[in-house]
C-alpha cells in the first residue's frame, strides 16, 4: 500500500522483520499490542530493541515528516460508518492538530537520541513537558499552543506556506482517499465479524479516530486507526470539535423512532438475512422471503438494474436516502459510496468481495438527481402497495391517518422524502455560544420504512 508504512505483526512476522531492518537504513518504532495513549511506544534503533515473543506491530519510522516551526505533528481525523453491507462511511470535516514538544531532528541508526517527546504527538505524552503549551479558548483558527484544530492548519498552509486554496484542498482529498481505502481493505472482516455478533446495520455504529502524518512533500500516511478514541474534553478547543462530532454523529445516525410494534423491528432483520447469500451477496431477483417482485415487465431491450430489486432493496435504497439527506445538514462528508462519479469506478474496484447492496447503491447514488420513471414509480409505492406487490395480492385501502402520503418524489435539486412528523420530530436550528449554527438532536429522527 502506497499509504501505510511497511510494518510487521510480532512475534510471527519477527523473521522478515530481521531481514527487512538488516537490508535497510532506516529506524523503526515499536507499538505494544492492545495498548494506548503512547504507553510502550518506543523508537528503535538497534535490533535488540525488539523483542522475539511480546506481541505487538513494528513500524517503519517516516523520517521525513512535515514540521511547523520545527516541529512534528499529526492529525487526528474521524471516521463514522453508519453500515458496511452496503459500505456507508463518512468523515468529519474537522479534527486535531497535535504537536510534538521538542525540536525534531532526524534520528540514526545506533542513535542514543530517542526522545519521546520529539518523535511521538501523543497528547496523553507531551501534556507531561513542562514545553507543553496548553490551550485556554476554543478559537478554531489560532494557530497558537500545542494542539491546533484542523481548520487551523489550513490556515497556515495558505497564510503562511503560501498554498493556495485547491493546493489545501488536495491535501485534504489525498487524506480522505487514505481514509476510504483503510476502511474498504477492512471490509470483509467487519462483515465477517458482524455476522458473527448478529450485528446489523438498524442497530450498530462506530466512532474512529483516524491518525494520519503529513510528510515533507505533503503526501498523507495512515500512522494507525483507533476503535476507542479519546472523546473527553481536556481544554475548550476540543470541547467545541468533539461536541460537535457527537452532535452531528447523533442527527446523521438517525435515532429510529419507538414503535408500537415490539415484532417490528425482527421482521426488518429477518427480510434482509432472507436475501443474502454467501458472503452478504444478495439472491438477484428476489424478495426477503424468496419471491420476485410483481412489478410491470420491461421491454426486453429496455432491462435496467432497478427492473429486478427486491423489497429490501427498496427499503435500504429509502434508508440511504434519508440518511443522506441528514448528511447534508452536518458538518460530516460522505465518503463512500463517493460523491465523485470518478472515485466510484476507481474505489469500488478496491473491493475484496463486490457485494450486491454497495452495487445497489451506487447506482442509486448516480441516478438520484435523475431518477429514471419506473424506478420512481418503484419508489412511489407505499409500504402496503409494496407488500401487496410482493405477495401477488391486490393492495388493501388504508388511507393515512394523517393525509399525507408516504412517498419519494420529485421536486428540488435532490428527491426529498416526504411523512407527516410530530411537531416534536420536526428539525430545528439553534444557535450555540459561539454563534456557530447548532442542530436539534430531533432532525436525527429516522423515519419508518418498513410496513406495520
Amino acid at each position: 500500500m502506497d499509504f501505510y508504512p511497511r510494518s510487521y505483526i510480532l512475534p510471527g512476522g519477527y523473521g522478515d522483520f530481521k531481514a527487512d531492518f538488516a537490508a535497510s537504513k532506516e529506524i523503526w518504532i515499536w507499538k505494544p499490542q492492545a495498548s494506548a495513549r503512547g504507553i510502550g511506544i518506543k523508537v528503535v534503533t538497534k535490533m535488540d530493541q525488539v523483542s522475539k515473543t511480546k506481541p505487538g506491530i513494528v513500524q517503519a519510522y517516516l523520517s521525513s515528516p512535515l514540521l511547523i516551526d520545527g516541529y512534528k505533528f499529526d492529525i487526528r481525523v474521524y471516521a463514522v460508518a453508519t453500515s458496511f453491507n452496503p459500505l456507508k462511511l463518512y468523515i468529519f470535516s474537522n479534527g486535531l492538530v497535535r504537536f510534538s514538544t521538542k525540536r525534531y531532528c532526524k534520528v540514526k541508526r545506533n542513535s542514543k537520541d530517542r526522545s519521546r517527546f520529539m518523535h511521538l504527538t501523543n497528547y496523553s505524552v507531551n501534556k507531561k513537558s513542562a514545553d507543553f503549551e496548553a490551550r485556554v479558548d476554543a478559537d478554531m483558527e489560532a494557530c497558537t499552543g500545542s494542539k491546533w484544530s484542523l481548520l487551523a492548519l489550513w490556515k497556515h498552509l495558505r497564510e503562511v506556506r503560501g498554498m493556495t486554496t485547491a493546493e489545501v484542498d488536495k491535501v485534504w482529498s489525498d487524506m480522505k482517499e487514505v481514509v476510504s481505502k483503510t476502511f474498504i481493505s477492512a471490509e470483509g472482516h467487519f462483515n465477517m465479524q458482524m455476522g458473527l455478533l448478529s450485528l446489523k446495520r438498524h442497530n450498530c455504529f462506530e466512532i474512529w479516530g483516524v491518525d494520519i502524518l503529513l510528510d515533507a512533500k505533503l503526501k498523507p500516511w495512515l500512522v494507525e486507526v483507533n476503535t476507542c478514541p479519546d472523546l473527553s474534553a481536556s481544554s475548550p478547543l476540543d470541547r467545541a470539535i468533539k461536541g460537535a462530532l457527537f452532535s452531528d454523529t447523533f442527527s446523521l445516525v438517525g435515532v429510529p423512532v419507538c414503535s408500537h410494534n415490539p415484532n417490528r423491528h425482527e421482521k426488518v432483520e429477518k427480510a434482509m438475512q432472507g436475501q443474502q447469500g454467501p458472503g452478504g451477496a444478495a439472491r438477484r431477483g428476489e424478495s426477503a422471503k424468496g419471491t420476485r417482485l410483481k412489478k410491470p415487465a420491461p421491454p426486453p431491450d429496455k432491462f435496467e438494474w432497478y427492473d429486478d430489486l427486491t423489497a429490501a432493496d427498496v427499503t435500504m435504497m429509502r434508508e440511504s436516502e434519508d440518511e443522506f439527506r441528514r448528511q447534508e445538514s452536518t458538518r460530516f462528508q460522505r465518503l463512500f459510496p463517493p460523491v465523485e462519479p470518478g472515485a466510484q469506478d476507481r474505489l469500488s474496484a478496491l473491493f475484496e468481495t463486490s457485494r450486491a447492496s454497495n452495487r445497489i447503491l451506487l447506482q442509486w447514488v448516480r441516478c438520484r438527481d435523475n431518477i429514471p420513471p419506473r424506478l420512481q414509480d418503484l419508489l412511489d409505492m407505499k409500504p402496503a402497495e409494496r407488500e401487496a406487490a410482493r405477495r401477488g395480492a391486490p393492495p388493501r385501502e388504508r388511507p393515512d391517518a394523517q393525509g399525507t402520503p408516504d412517498t419519494l418524489v420529485r421536486g428540488g435539486s435532490h428527491p426529498q422524502l416526504l411523512r407527516s412528523v410530530s411537531a416534536a420530530g420536526v428539525a430545528g436550528v439553534s444557535r450555540g455560544k459561539d454563534g456557530e449554527k447548532g442542530r436539534s438532536s430531533s432532525a436525527a429522527a429516522r423515519r419508518s420504512l418498513v410496513p406495520p
